[in-house]
């Protein structure tokens, strides 16, 4: 009869296995929690521009900051929800809304699971 290897019996790898999927669930829950809040209270910041990896550091300037608010202000939902909104107001929501959401989901499609050698590891018969 066939019998598992000593290196597939290990508990190190399912260790990090479970890790892995609680990291994830962590993730996805952080995800509803932040799109629950948004939604409820009907304060959505839309992002101007998708910068998957130069977006992951903030406006740091204050010609940053311009910037990205001027940007806000070209799309549809600055003339119909917030007309008039401050640089002052919209930093304000820009990391709960915009930033810290776009972070999470940027972050979820890149966790893989950890790869160990013995995850390949034939069975000894």
């Amino acid at each position: 009869m066939l019998q598992p290897s000593a290196a597939f019996m290990s508990t190190a790898r399912p260790a990090a296995i479970a890790r892995w999927l609680w990291f994830v669930a962590a993730l996805i829950v952080a995800m509803v929690i932040v799109g629950g809040i948004t939604r409820l209270t009907e304060s959505g910041l839309s992002i101007t521009q998708w910068k998957p990896i130069s977006g992951i550091v903030p406006p740091l300037t204050e010609a940053q900051w311009q910037a990205e608010f001027d940007g806000y202000k070209r799309i549809p939902e600055y003339a119909a929800f917030n007309q008039g909104m401050t640089l002052a107001g919209f930093k304000a929501i820009f990391f709960d809304e915009a930033w810290m959401p776009a972070m999470v989901s940027t972050t979820l499609p890149t966790t893989s699971p950890p790869c160990d050698a013995t995850l390949a590891a034939p069975i000894a018969s």
